[in-house]
């Protein structure tokens, strides 16, 4: 039984590092000039187990100044412009596990990124908080607490690498099985490099190496992950992506490999789609190989 609460404890966690995300990945802009984006997003997931998480979410994000896409990918003016911003959300994180039941609650959080034309550094800090309540028969609260602060520096226009540290706090309470806190910290090298070759068409190339040391009840380690993402642009407006990652250590049931591919579309100046299959492929049994599918819906003002 403990077994089968720590994979729902890491499949929440999992599930949460899709909000996450949002601190380290640019999401896509258009037209001209813009200073205010909308994005929402839907993410479903689900192992061979039957664990089922669904995340909405709605996030708002103000920049300090107008964003100009004159002669830029549009996924990625605000990096090469250096524009910083500032950004809320609010999402429903919904979960489903067999052996436990149901469970749902809020995620919620900031997000600041300061960045300027001119300047060479980048600071990034994100703060998040989740808590979901388990139905009967279970009557257990999982309360995840997020803090991230990462540091980068751009070597050339167009080329970023950061040190970045994320700290994840969860409590499992009103469990009988077990309960305690369940805490990681993560310390990650990335770099990020945006080629144009004219004509609109552009490479979108990301590295991250991380390390992540656990803190279970009864359990302590640590696991690397690497990750490599690609993004190649057609148009100004229209990308085809791809994803690969490696985790490997001591935390065995998430070690395993992941590759995604994702198309992004400006369907018009103003509103774009974007779309992104994602497949795990677990390591050994502990683990479970997971499918997750991604939609993100943005508007810029």
């Amino acid at each position: 039984m403990e077994v089968i609460l720590k994979k729902t404890v890491n499949f929440f966690i999992c599930s949460s590092v899709l909000l996450v995300s949002l601190f380290n990945v640019s999401v896509a802009y258009a037209q001209e000039e813009f200073q205010t984006q909308i994005t929402m997003t839907f993410d479903k997931s689900e192992d061979d187990d039957n664990n089922v998480s669904e995340i909405y979410n709605i996030l708002a994000r103000q920049h300090f100044s107008p964003v100009n896409l004159s002669n830029h990918p549009y996924a990625e003016a605000a990096f090469l412009e250096r524009i910083g911003s500032v950004a809320v959300f609010y999402g429903i994180n919904n979960l489903d596990n067999p052996s436990f039941g149901k469970a749902d609650g809020p995620l919620y959080g900031g997000i600041v990124t300061y960045m300027k034309p001119g300047f060479p550094l980048v600071i990034d800090a994100m703060i998040a908080k989740s808590d979901v309540e388990f139905n009967p028969p279970v009557d257990g609260v999982l309360t995840l607490d997020t803090y991230g602060l990462k540091m980068s520096i751009y070597v050339k226009n167009g080329f970023l690498i950061g040190f970045g540290y994320t700290r994840q706090e969860l409590e499992v309470s009103g469990v009988s099985v077990v309960n305690g806190a369940f805490d990681e910290d993560t310390y990650e090298l990335s770099s990020k490099f945006v080629n144009k070759f004219g004509n609109g068409r552009a490479i979108n190339i990301e590295a991250e190496v991380g390390i992540t040391q656990f803190d279970d009840p009864g359990d302590d380690g640590s696991n690397t992950t690497i990750d490599i993402v690609g993004d190649y642009y057609f148009t100004p407006g229209v990308s085809f992506g791809s994803h690969f990652g490696l985790n490997s250590g001591d935390e065995k049931n998430v070690e395993g490999d992941t590759v995604s591919v994702n198309i992004n579309t400006f369907v018009s100046p103003f509103f774009s789609v974007a779309l992104e299959f994602e497949k795990f492929f677990a390591e050994n049994s502990e683990g479970t190989d997971d499918d997750s599918f991604h939609i993100t819906l943005l508007a810029r003002f």
